[in-house]
C-alpha cells in the first residue's frame, strides 16, 4: 500500500480506511510541504499580533490555567516560577519515559534544574566520550535528539554538539537514515560512517590489532537500523575477525540467523 498523499510506502491505516506514510495526516511530509507554502509570505495584522502577544504572554498563557482558581486572574512572578518547577524533567523521569535515548545516550544531573550533562558526538572534543568529557545542555536542547531516537518517523541523526564548531567538523553531522524506504541507508551515508570509524581506530582491528579494513557493527544492521550509522556501536575490524566474531556461521549475526528473522 502506499500514501495516498505523497506516494511513499503507507504503514498507517486510518480509521476513514485511507492509507498514510505517518501516524497522522499533518506528519506527512507532503501536507508539511502543502501547509508551508500555504502561509508563506503572508502578512499578519496587528490585531493578531496582538493577541497572539497577550496569549502568550508569562501571566495571560493557557499553560498556566484559564479557568477554575486562576479565572480573570492576574499570575504573579511567584507562581510562575512555582509551575516551572513543577515541571521540571528529573533523570529518573528521563529514563521512565525515553528508556531509547537513556540507553544510547550518556546522561546525569547537571549543575542547575533542568540543565542536564552530556557527550558531545564530536570524537576529538574534549567533552567527548572518548575523552571522558561532559558538558551541559538544558532539556528543550536534548529533546530534539529524544525524539528522533523516540519517534517512529524520527532517525538516528541530530547528535548532541557541545559548539557549532564541533557539528561542523564532526563528518557525521547531519547523517540521516530513511526509515521511510524501508531502512535504505545512501552509499554516500555509509562510506563517511566507515572512513570515520576507520580513523577513529586508526585502520587498527579492534580484536587483534592487525589493519583494519571492515567495520563491525555491534549491533546487527537488519535487526536494530537505528544503530546503522551511530559509530559508537560500530568497531573497526580486519577482515578474519569480521567473519569470525560476527558473521561466521552459527553467530547471532551469521548472514543464515539474520535470514530467519523478521523486523
Amino acid at each position: 500500500m502506499y500514501c495516498i498523499y505523497c506516494g511513499k510506502r503507507a504503514n498507517y491505516k486510518f480509521k476513514n480506511g485511507k492509507w498514510c506514510c505517518s501516524k497522522s495526516k499533518n506528519s506527512c511530509p507532503e501536507i508539511k510541504r502543502k501547509i508551508i507554502n500555504s502561509i508563506k509570505g503572508k502578512k499578519r495584522s496587528k490585531d493578531f499580533k496582538k493577541r497572539m502577544s497577550i496569549l502568550m504572554s508569562g501571566e495571560n498563557n493557557h499553560m498556566f490555567g484559564s479557568g477554575g482558581y486562576w479565572k480573570g486572574k492576574k499570575r504573579s512572578p511567584e507562581d510562575i516560577k512555582k509551575f516551572k518547577q513543577s515541571h521540571l524533567i528529573t533523570i529518573k523521569e528521563i529514563k521512565k519515559r525515553y528508556p531509547f535515548f537513556y540507553k544510547v545516550e550518556d546522561i546525569k544531573a547537571g549543575s542547575q534544574k533542568n540543565l542536564f550533562k552530556v557527550r558531545c558526538k564530536n570524537t576529538k572534543c574534549k567533552n567527548s566520550k572518548e575523552n571522558n568529557g561532559w558538558f551541559e545542555l538544558p532539556y528543550h536542547k536534548i529533546y530534539e535528539r529524544i525524539r528522533q531516537l523516540e519517534k517512529e518517523y524520527g532517525n538516528e541523526a541530530n547528535f548532541l554538539y557541545c559548539s557549532d564548531e564541533c557539528k561542523e567538523e564532526c563528518s557525521l553531522y547531519n547523517l540521516r537514515i530513511n526509515l521511510s524506504e524501508n531502512n535504505n541507508i545512501s552509499e554516500t551515508d555509509y562510506q563517511t560512517f566507515r572512513k570515520f570509524v576507520l580513523e577513529r581506530d586508526d585502520h587498527v582491528c579492534q580484536f587483534c590489532g592487525k589493519l583494519a579494513i571492515d567495520v563491525h557493527h555491534e549491533r546487527p544492521q537488519k535487526l536494530e537500523p537505528f544503530f546503522a550509522l551511530d559509530p559508537d556501536f560500530a568497531w573497526a575490524c580486519c577482515k578474519e575477525c569480521h567473519y569470525k566474531k560476527g558473521h561466521a556461521a552459527g553467530t547471532e549475526c551469521s548472514t543464515g540467523s539474520l535470514a530467519n528473522k523478521l523486523c
